[in-house]
């Protein structure tokens, strides 16, 4: 038996048709196989400066909170959300996510009525829809804008359940490894009181802070 060197080899290759089509046969499935391997992967992977995928995250601060009929008082909040990003283009965002918020209650002076106070505060869950405006080196800053629906308990003194509008503001910083993000929010919520209680309408003003983890 002869052995065909590499130099021979490569001579006979456009000789051998038949061989070449073997080869592309047998190999074929292979590439098949390793595109469909790789498809969710690619499918999936967010590239560099990108937002869009599911996150969760959690907000800790301050709510601002008063009545028509009340003293302005600072109450602790927690917010816990759970959404979904998409990126549009490489400068717009939309964005839907799923919240629960706790806001403490909190003792208030009740005015023109000296040594009057009444204790309330809040438990909210909902849904708010976001836009946001990455921007900066890599795309890693993004201001948004939310709007959404929330329903509420009051808890404490007062109670009610009903459900109205939201809105806020924010800003967001991207890692570098693009898993994780720090943000600043601001967020408004108006909630209605019994009608016999003379307090009005409760206005809850959340400063916060807090991370969005990626995957």
């Amino acid at each position: 038996m002869h052995l065909i060197d590499k130099h021979n080899w490569f001579m006979l290759w456009p000789h051998v048709p038949y061989l070449r089509r073997a080869m592309m046969k047998r190999f074929r499935p292979l590439a098949l196989l390793g595109g469909l391997l790789l498809a969710p992967t690619l499918a999936f992977a967010a590239p560099s400066g990108s937002w869009a995928g599911p996150h969760i995250g959690v907000l800790f601060g301050a709510n601002s909170v008063s009545s028509d009929s009340t003293s302005n008082e600072v109450a602790f909040a927690t917010t816990f959300m759970a959404g979904y990003d998409w990126q549009l283009a490489r400068h717009f965002v939309l964005g839907v996510d799923g919240f629960y918020q706790w806001n403490a209650d909190k003792t208030h002076d009740i005015e023109n009525c000296a040594g009057c106070t009444v204790s309330y505060g809040s438990k909210v869950y909902g849904l708010t829809g976001r836009a946001g405006f990455p921007f900066g080196k890599g795309n890693v800053f993004m201001p948004y804008v939310k709007l959404g629906y929330g329903w509420y308990n009051l808890s404490g003194d007062v109670s009610n359940s009903a459900g109205s509008v939201r809105y806020g503001v924010g800003f967001e910083w991207m890692s570098d490894t693009g898993t994780a993000s720090l943000l600043v929010q601001f967020t408004h919520q108006s909630l209605d009181t019994p009608g016999g209680s003379g307090l009005g309408t409760i206005s809850n003003n959340i400063f916060s802070i807090g991370a969005n983890f990626f995957f």
